[in-house]
């Protein structure tokens, strides 16, 4: 078993129920967890979170000045306090705070670089019940992906790999986003600027599921769309930025794009075959970050090696290089990494 599972996903909606009964008749989840907070304040035991056998939906109650749409995630680790000692150390200026009573998954709440906020749980917290205390149940249909818009995605992949030992996956990675896996959920880390992404904000995106069949999925969709009309699904390339906007999204490699429902990105999809990164695609992006990697100097007859990274990048050079673990096997195919740079001028060797 993985450090690290991604067992939890968090909205904030204006409609409990007719949310439910989306994700219960089109993708078949079930109800795991008996009772939340209604939009008066009081608790209603006919609410709850659903579940597709691994990953927890809780539909919160949208409440004055919340946004509706994704709030946070969560995770279930073998060992909370030894993730707390990961953050202490790398990251100390990241806060854990303890978790509400009433919550039925998290024990504790923390955050990522960016500001990306979730739950950290362990088998036997009490805060662990209900759905969550054990593993499921198998469906066709399941939650495969969760979405994060970023400046700086090599960054938040680092992040994630250190802390949480979550895993770089090489098949979906690519020059401009990288995918952090548990084994079967992953993490999308995808870029993000204000010119390039007009009307899309940073953070959370959207999450996106696994299915049998995207032609039988489309055809409930539109069922319940039909018996029920506020689900019918929703266009995405309208406006003006509207195509951009598209493209943008069509971008996510884990599958092909479908409008959300209740104004979220919700996705369906089949993952598309591994495309590897060419050593052409790395040394651009060693140039483009200024990277500059393994340039080896004598200094008082010794031999040491330096490697020149700007901050904002730190990390991005280690995930190349998980990136292109599959190709070292042909160490022909691949250039030598100090060749592809000028060498340091006597002046700069010191």
């Amino acid at each position: 078993m993985s450090f690290t599972t991604i067992r939890h996903i968090a909205i904030h909606t204006d409609d409990h129920f007719r949310m439910a009964a989306f994700y219960k008749n089109v993708f078949g989840m079930r109800k795991i967890t008996n009772g939340m907070t209604d939009q008066n304040g009081n608790y209603d035991k006919e609410r709850g979170h659903y579940s597709d056998g691994v990953i927890g939906l809780a539909l919160l109650q949208r409440q004055p000045g919340f946004i509706a749409g994704l709030d946070h995630f969560g995770f279930a680790v073998e060992d909370v306090q030894k993730a707390r000692d990961r953050l202490k150390q790398s990251y100390p200026d990241i806060f854990v705070a303890q978790s509400q009573e009433h919550v039925p998954f998290a024990g504790l709440r923390s955050h990522d670089p960016d500001g990306n906020q979730f739950d950290l749980s362990q088998k036997g917290m009490a805060n662990v019940r209900e759905g969550y205390v054990e593993f499921g149940w198998e469906q066709p249909r399941w939650i495969n992906h969760l979405c994060i818009r970023t400046a700086r995605p090599g960054y938040l992949a680092e992040f994630y790999e250190r802390v949480f030992e979550l895993k770089v996956d090489q098949r979906l990675s690519d020059e401009g986003s990288f995918y952090v896996s548990d084994g079967k959920v992953c993490i999308a880390l995808r870029p993000w600027n204000m010119v390039t992404h007009r009307g899309m904000m940073a953070g959370l995106d959207h999450f996106g599921f696994k299915v049998e069949s995207i032609e039988q999925t489309t055809k409930d969709i539109e069922a319940l769309a039909e018996s029920a009309p506020a689900s019918a699904a929703r266009k995405i390339a309208i406006g003006r930025d509207g195509p951009q906007r598209q493209k943008n999204l069509e971008g996510c490699r884990p599958g092909r794009r479908a409008a959300g429902f209740d104004g979220l990105r919700a996705y369906r999809g089949i993952t598309r075959p591994p495309t590897p990164i060419s050593a052409k695609k790395v040394r651009y992006l060693r140039r483009k970050h200024g990277i500059r990697q393994h340039q080896r100097h004598h200094a008082n007859g010794k031999r040491r090696e330096q490697t020149i990274r700007p901050a904002v990048w730190r990390g991005q050079f280690s995930l190349l290089d998980s990136l292109l673990s599959t190709r070292r096997s042909h160490r022909h195919a691949l250039p030598h990494v100090a060749g592809d740079f000028p060498r340091a001028s006597r002046k700069s060797r010191g």
